[in-house]
Parts: C-alpha cells; structure tokens; sequence
C-alpha cells in the first residue's frame, strides 16, 4: 500500500513543480537597454507562468536580468522577483552598470569590442 502511494505521489509532486516553478528558458525579453557607447546591452526577461495571478498585469511576473557583451556573450545574470522592478533605465559609467533598486552595479571590466 505504501508503494502504491509512493507511485501516485512521485508524479503528482512532479506536476507541480513543473507547474509552478518557472523555468529559465522559458523567458521572454521584457525590455531591453543599450550602453551610450553601445558596446553592452541589459536585457530584462519575463519567465513565462504557467497561471496568472489576480490583478496582475504580467509585470508582476519573476524574471532574470542579464548584462551581455553587443555580440551576445553573457557578462552577468541576476533573478528579480519582479520584471516591474527593472523598468528604470540603468546607470551607465565608464568601468560599471547600476540597476537602481535591483543591484547596486555590475562591473564593466570584460572588453566587449564595439
């Protein structure tokens, strides 16, 4: 009998996980912000959720932010609890990014070519 439990538990727990747990891949670009020199590029991405939550209009949604070299080579990634939070345009200086209210900065410190 306890096995049996066990074999209807197992992918009952599985199936909600999966329905709950956002997955990194499954993310879709919210908003995107290029360095003045154009050489950087913060991306915001929304994870998509498997259910909506009431009298949210998505961007309550969680999601990850990524600095990344213009060519696409990943610098730096961070979660963030919600997208709504990373709207404000980030604070661009010669050898670092700051996100306000997010992370206090990324450093700049890998030469992207521009």
């Amino acid at each position: 009998m306890r096995k049996l439990r066990l074999l209807l538990a197992a992918p009952l727990v599985g199936l909600l996980i999966w329905f709950f747990y956002p997955s990194e891949p499954k993310g879709s670009v919210f908003k995107t912000f290029t360095s003045p020199d154009g050489r950087y590029v913060v991306t915001v991405y929304r994870y998509v959720m498997s259910f909506a939550l009431p009298g949210g209009g998505g961007s309550d949604a969680p999601g990850r932010i990524e600095l990344t070299c213009s060519d696409g080579r990943l610098l730096h990634k961070a979660p963030v609890p919600m997208v709504i939070m990373a709207v404000d345009e980030p604070e661009w200086f010669k050898d670092e990014v700051r996100l306000p209210g997010i992370l206090d900065y990324w450093p700049l410190s890998d030469p992207c070519s521009p």
